[in-house]
């Protein structure tokens, strides 16, 4: 279905797979692993892939992430939402 949108829409992708419909694309698998950052992050460490500097893990609230940041970090930082972009931004 392209790129962007539902190209990248896990319950897309396996309301397609339910029906019988070959989805070109990543596999339901994929999309769950990479829909969310935080996984897609400690699969890339898994497979030996640099990633940038960070948390190990995300934050319950902004306030332990304000704390981390103070106490880990230098600024400029760059603070992003773990899941619910859907790709914009």
């Amino acid at each position: 279905p392209g790129y962007g949108f539902l190209s990248e829409n896990e319950a897309f992708c396996a309301a397609l797979c339910r029906a019988g419909i070959k989805f070109i694309g990543p596999t339901v698998e994929n999309l769950r692993q990479f829909g969310d950052k935080t996984t897609a992050k400690e699969l890339a460490i898994s497979m030996k892939v640099p990633v940038i500097a960070g948390s190990d893990e995300a934050f319950p609230s902004w306030k332990e992430a304000k704390t981390w940041i103070q106490e880990n970090t230098k600024y400029p930082v760059i603070v992003k939402a773990a899941m619910g972009g859907g790709g914009r931004g």
